[in-house]
């Protein structure tokens, strides 16, 4: 009888998630299926997700009509760096934090894990002043610098570390290696969960990122995607004729380089989360 009620549990567990995983998906669905059909087919009523045509002009729509390819670069470039900056930097931190005895050092932690608290809002107007009055506002020093400061990169890295075997270190302390040398031919490679972990969470909020980039760029060829799509693609346009196709051609294409990313460093995310103390 209790294996039977397991068996219930877990097939009642199943469907409750199938059923939301079919929520989630169902407007990423649409808006593929959406993204296929020719403009005139699109708000027919009752809708269907097949229209009885598939098209690709939307897409070739978004890179002929739209600087699209500019926008594309421009999010490439800021996220890759981005997040191979906040990687060194906040696996730097990290250690120092983990490793080193100085005076202040857990008050000094605690003010910058502090800092996950403060709303993004805040921030704009001195980051904006900054940037500007040293000159880099519209180019992707300015894109970059403000995700490089990532308390949250540190607070993972700094977990990581802790629970690190310091007798490797120690071992090779006696075999001649610095600190330094230990840090990144010891610990950093073998501290790939973490490394990708951070990797996902930077990237995916670098390239989702939409409210400093739209107040720091003021041009097109340095807008990033997610400012290129809401200011070129507006949902409500008057009396314009609204490209729902091109809306969502555009936004699968926004979607699939993070699902990618996912797809590939999922495991090590998991890893990563689970070494770092947060799995509930």
């Amino acid at each position: 009888m209790s294996s039977e009620r397991r068996f219930s549990g877990k097939l009642v567990l199943l469907i409750l998630c199938l059923a939301i995983a079919a929520l989630s998906l169902f407007p990423t669905l649409w808006m593929f299926a959406t993204s296929l059909k020719p403009d005139p087919l699109i708000p027919t009523w009752p809708p269907k997700w097949y229209a009885g045509v598939v098209t690709l002009a939307n897409y070739l729509n978004v890179f002929t009509g739209y600087p699209f390819l500019y926008w594309l670069r421009n999010s490439v470039a800021v996220s890759l760096i981005s997040t191979a900056l906040t990687i060194f930097l906040g696996s730097l931190a990290g250690y120092a934090f983990a490793r080193f005895k100085f005076r202040g050092k857990n008050l000094l932690f605690l003010l910058a894990v502090a800092t996950i608290i403060i709303p993004q809002e805040i921030t704009i107007i001195p980051l904006y002043i900054s940037m500007t009055k040293i000159g880099i506002a519209n180019t992707y020093l300015s894109l970059i610098l403000p995700l490089v400061a990532n308390p949250v990169s540190i607070f993972l890295f700094k977990q990581f570390f802790d629970g690190f075997p310091i007798e490797l270190e120690e071992a090779a302390f006696l075999d001649g290696l610095g600190r330094f040398n230990i840090y990144s031919r010891l610990v950093m490679p073998l501290s790939t969960a973490v490394i990708m972990a951070v990797a996902i969470l930077t990237f995916t909020a670098a390239w989702n990122d939409m409210l400093w980039p739209t107040i720091i760029t003021s041009t097109v060829k340095a807008a990033t995607l997610p400012v290129g799509v809401v200011q070129h693609f507006e949902m409500f346009q008057g009396a314009k004729v609204v490209r729902y196709g091109d809306q969502s051609a555009v936004s699968i294409l926004c979607l699939v380089p993070t699902v990618i990313v996912f797809i590939i460093l999922q495991k090590y995310f998991i890893q990563g989360i689970a070494r770092t103390g947060l799995k509930g």
